[in-house]
C-alpha cells in the first residue's frame, strides 16, 4: 500500500540481484581476527539467517501479493479462522520451497565452484526480473 515500502523492495530486489549476477567480480572476503573461533548458540544463528535469507523474503513478498490479489483479501479485519488457514498455506509453502531450495542447494555443492556460479546467475536473473516487473506494474 505504501508507495516508499513498494519502491525500496524494487531497488533492493534489483541491488541484490545484480550482486548475485556479478558475483565472480564482487569477491567479498572476511579476514579472520584471530585464530580462536566464536561460537554462537545455534538459536542465535538460525535467527540471523533467517532474517537475512532473501528466498524466505521473496516467499513472503510474492505469497502475500498472490493471495491477495487471487484468493482472498486478507486485513487486521479478516476473521481467525481465515488467518488461521493462511498461515497454514503459508507455512506449508515456506516448507516446501525451503526443502526444494535445500535439495537445489545440496546437489549444487557436490558439483564444482563454476556451478555455483551459474545458481547465483540464475538467481540473479531472477531478482532481477522481478523488481523489474514489480517497477513496471508500480509505475503503470
Amino acid at each position: 500500500m505504501n508507495s516508499w515500502v513498494q519502491i525500496s523492495f524494487i531497488i533492493l530486489f534489483f541491488i541484490i540481484g545484480l550482486l548475485f549476477l556479478f558475483s565472480r567480480k564482487f569477491s567479498f572476503r572476511i579476514k579472520k581476527t584471530s585464530s580462536k573461533k566464536r561460537k554462537y548458540p545455534k538459536f542465535i544463528t538460525g535467527f540471523l539467517l533467517a532474517v537475512v535469507n532473501p528466498p524466505v523474503l521473496l516467499f513472503w513478498v510474492i505469497a502475500i501479493s498472490l493471495t491477495q490479489k487471487y484468493i482472498l483479501p486478507i486485513s487486521n479485519m479478516s476473521p481467525l479462522f481465515l488467518l488461521l488457514l493462511f498461515f497454514i498455506g503459508v507455512y506449508i509453502g515456506k516448507f516446501i520451497t525451503l526443502y526444494f531450495y535445500g535439495k537445489l542447494s545440496h546437489r549444487s555443492v557436490k558439483k564444482q565452484t563454476n556451478e555455483r556460479h551459474k545458481l547465483y546467475r540464475v538467481i540473479g536473473i531472477v531478482l532481477i526480473l522481478i523488481s523489474s516487473l514489480q517497477g513496471i506494474r508500480f509505475f503503470y
